[in-house]
Order: structure tokens, then C-alpha cells, then sequence
């Protein structure tokens, strides 16, 4: 194992493992089984990788695994929760294709991303992914349209915006999320694949013009291309600060999934798109932590960014802290404001999240639209409250 690998708990190395495929796999197979031998933490393996969006591939690996190295209880435990997310993601499937037919019979393009989709695409196997929430893909100006067709099906929107509100989230934001009455499904419905202060050049206008055909349970349904695909992964993976390794996992799937990439193109786009570090540090973590083998030119690049370098060994290392805690808004603001390209998509950065409200100050101090200036006083009050709170 690598020198970093290594040095983790056993449990961890056992989930590196179990989200590894071919050679670097089977390379270390021995290894985990002289593990499990001397014996571990099941309760935290167990919760370890379910927090981290992978406890179906802990379950398949240990199945390999000799009998007499896993007890039987613990895989009695694993197997339930497998089949669980089995179900779960089989639901979520047909509602999606439901959706997808409600939205095509009134005349909106839509198409999935992630969820089950990746699971089939880049995994192989609908149940072999955990995920919480459907991702659909819209036009713009279908947005509206699309809200309208939710409500009147069962699902409601999560926040409830007034009309200036709404005109800031549909300019600023990236998506609505609707829940289902049980609040047991939910959909996120894009129009952009990121918001204004994080991704802002990444466009998505050409996305549902080269669209691929897919598969979810039999049933062909447009999806994006890998490249797309692959793209949106890195640039949700940063906004979230690759804080799950299910996420990581995604990019080392889908790039093994794959042949023949173009990684030339896919290089010069994220450029254009301005998320070519966001997109560079996705590989780099699917290769440190899951063996990818990356392509000489990607390989060259890491090795001359040495800001990239600090901000992948931030987070390797805060991941596999013992007691793990989700970054706070600066911790946050600090990560996504290093992983810009350049100059003036920092200061970008600083004037969104500095100056314009979001759901969190609308929701904190409820204001009717004739009041909505003071918002604008409202948001860079609370964010230097926040920032004083973290010095």
C-alpha cells in the first residue's frame, strides 16, 4: 500500500480497498485479509462507510471474502443495509422514469444526472451506489413550467420564495428541490450546474444538445455525455470539499467505466469553463486515494500546480480525521475561494458571498418584498458575525 494509505486505520484501509478495482485490488487482497484476522472495529467500518456513500461496495468485497474471516452477524448487518438501498434506489428509479414522462408529455426536455443513471453507467449496478435525491436537467426558461408540474403531482418545492426571492434564486442558485409529501423522495431541478459564486463560466447551454442515450432498469432515457458527466462530478465534488469518499468513488468509476478519453479536450474545456483545478483535483483524488491511472499529461500538470498539491493534502487530511466535523461557512469559503483559477474569479467569489442574500438570510429574518433592500444590509452583516465567530 501507499505510504499514506498505510498509515490509516485499519478500517479505512479496508473501505480503500473495498472501492478499488483490478489490479490495485487484487495487489492487496492478502493484505486486508491478514486485517481482518487480527481484527477490527465492525460497528465503526460498518458506519464509517455508510457515511461515506459506499457501505454497498464494503458488502460485495467482504462477500469474497472467506467465511470464517467476516462473522456472521456483521454480514447479516451489511446485507440488510445492502438490500435496503437496493429498494430505495429501485423506487427512486421509477419515479424518476415517471417524471420523465410527465415532463416529455408536456413538452419539457429534461434529462437525469447522477443518481440512478451513474449508478448504471459508471458502477454497472443500480444497487451498487448509495444516493439520496434525483438530479434533473432543464432548460432555464422551462423552470417555472417544471415547478408548476411538481406541485400539482404530490412533490413541494423545499423552500418557499417570495417573487423577489425567486428572481435572485432562479439569477444566483442552481436548482429547486422538491420532497414528496412523506418527504421520502426528493428531486433537484438544475438549470445551471452550479451557482453564480462557485462555477459561474461552466455552461451548461450545449449539455442537452449532445446529450447520449442511457439505460435505468431496461428503459433508454437521455443522459449527459461522460465528459459532461465527468466535469459536473469534480465541480460538485470541490463545492462539497470532497468532504465523502462516495464522491471521489463516482470519479474513479466513471473514469474506469470509460475508454479511449479525450483527455486533451476535456483539459481545454474545464479551462474555458475556468474549473480546470476543481477538475484536476478530482483526478488527483481518485488516483492518490483509489488508483486510478491517470493519463502522462494529467500526471505532468498535478506535479506543476503546487497550490493544487496543498489543497489536495487539506483534504486528505481532514478526511480521515478520527471525529470528522462538516467545514464551517469560512472553513468553506476559504477552500472554494483557493480552488478558483484565476484572479478574478476569486474576487467574484468575495462580492457574491459577501453581498447577496441567499435562503439562509431569507429564511433568518423574514422580510416582505417592499423590505428586500435590507437584505443587502442583512448579508454582509451576518457574514462578518460569522467570520468574527471563526477568529
Amino acid at each position: 500500500m501507499n505510504e499514506v494509505i498505510s498509515t490509516l486505520s485499519k478500517e479505512w484501509q479496508i473501505i480503500l480497498w473495498a472501492c478499488w478495482t483490478g489490479q490495485a485490488r487484487d495487489v492487496h487482497t492478502d493484505h486486508v485479509r491478514d486485517i481482518l484476522r487480527q481484527g477490527i472495529d465492525w460497528p465503526l467500518l460498518r458506519q464509517t462507510a455508510l457515511n461515506h456513500g459506499v457501505m454497498p461496495l464494503l458488502y460485495t468485497s467482504l462477500k469474497t471474502m472467506d467465511e470464517s474471516l467476516v462473522p456472521q452477524e456483521e454480514m447479516a448487518q451489511l446485507k440488510a443495509l445492502y438490500q435496503a438501498n437496493a429498494r430505495r434506489n429501485l423506487r427512486m428509479s421509477a419515479e424518476l422514469l415517471k417524471i420523465l414522462r410527465l415532463l416529455n408529455a408536456n413538452g419539457i426536455h429534461a434529462i437525469p444526472f447522477k443518481g440512478p443513471i451513474l449508478s448504471s453507467t459508471a458502477y454497472g449496478d443500480i444497487s451498487l451506489r448509495q444516493f439520496s435525491d434525483i438530479d434533473l436537467l432543464v432548460r432555464k426558461e422551462d423552470i417555472l413550467k417544471v415547478k408548476d408540474l411538481f406541485i400539482s403531482n404530490g412533490y413541494r418545492p423545499t423552500h418557499i420564495l417570495s417573487k423577489l426571492q425567486e428572481q435572485t434564486h432562479l439569477s444566483k442558485v442552481q436548482e429547486y428541490t422538491f420532497e414528496d409529501k412523506d418527504k421520502n423522495l426528493s428531486f433537484d431541478v438544475h438549470w445551471r450546474f452550479s451557482t453564480e459564486y462557485h462555477a459561474p463560466a461552466f455552461d451548461v447551454s450545449g449539455i442537452l444538445g449532445r446529450q447520449k442515450t442511457g439505460f435505468i432498469e431496461g428503459h433508454a432515457i437521455s443522459t449527459m455525455t461522460p465528459e459532461d458527466t465527468l466535469l459536473h462530478l469534480c465541480v460538485h465534488g470541490s463545492y462539497h470539499l470532497w468532504e465523502k469518499l462516495g464522491m471521489i468513488c463516482d470519479v474513479a468509476r466513471l473514469i474506469e467505466s470509460q475508454k479511449n478519453w479525450d483527455w486533451h479536450s476535456l483539459l481545454q474545456n474545464a479551462e474555458s469553463f475556468h474549473i480546470k483545478r476543481m477538475f484536476l483535483l478530482g483526478l488527483a483524488l481518485a488516483s492518490g486515494l483509489l488508483a486510478v491511472e491517470l493519463h502522462p499529461e494529467i500526471e505532468s500538470i498535478l506535479k506543476q500546480d503546487k497550490m493544487l498539491a496543498r489543497i489536495q493534502a487539506q483534504v486528505m487530511a481532514k478526511f480521515f480525521q478520527e471525529k470528522s466535523e462538516q467545514a464551517g461557512d469560512i472553513e468553506a469559503a476559504q477552500f472554494r475561494f483557493n480552488i478558483k483559477d484565476c484572479f478574478s474569479d476569486k474576487v467574484k467569489y468575495l462580492i457574491n458571498r459577501t453581498f447577496v442574500p441567499s435562503v439562509v438570510d431569507w429564511e433568518e429574518a423574514p422580510l416582505p418584498d417592499y423590505l428586500y433592500f435590507l437584505y443587502y444590509i442583512i448579508r454582509p452583516l451576518r457574514v462578518a458575525k460569522t467570520a468574527a465567530s471563526y477568529v
